[in-house]
């Protein structure tokens, strides 16, 4: 198992994808006005039709996002894409092929 961020991954290839979403939200976070509502729907937008974050460092980053959009709107936002295990077997999990 590895670990990062607080999550534990089956293999290094989906820790690698967490740790580049996470340098990716960096980058994002210190390029974006966050307090530009218009241009942080785009934003979010986007990132949601790309489906650009799948881990859970990316997955949380897109909701704090979205609460932020939902709290001055009164029309939601988009729901956030998320994959999760098909099967559950003590110990290990299958996961869905469009991970």
């Amino acid at each position: 198992m590895f670990e990062f961020d607080g999550y534990r991954y089956a293999t290094v290839k989906e820790m690698d994808l967490a740790k580049k979403e996470a340098e990716s939200i960096a980058y994002i976070k210190g390029r974006t006005d966050f307090k530009d509502r218009e241009k942080l729907k785009k934003l979010y937008e986007g990132l949601i039709e790309k489906q650009s974050f799948v881990t859970p460092t990316g997955i949380n980053f897109l909701r704090e996002v979205q609460r932020e959009l939902n709290a001055f709107s009164d029309k939601a936002v988009s729901p956030v894409f998320v994959t999760v295990p098909t099967e559950m077997k003590k110990g290990s999990y299958v996961r869905s092929t469009s991970f």
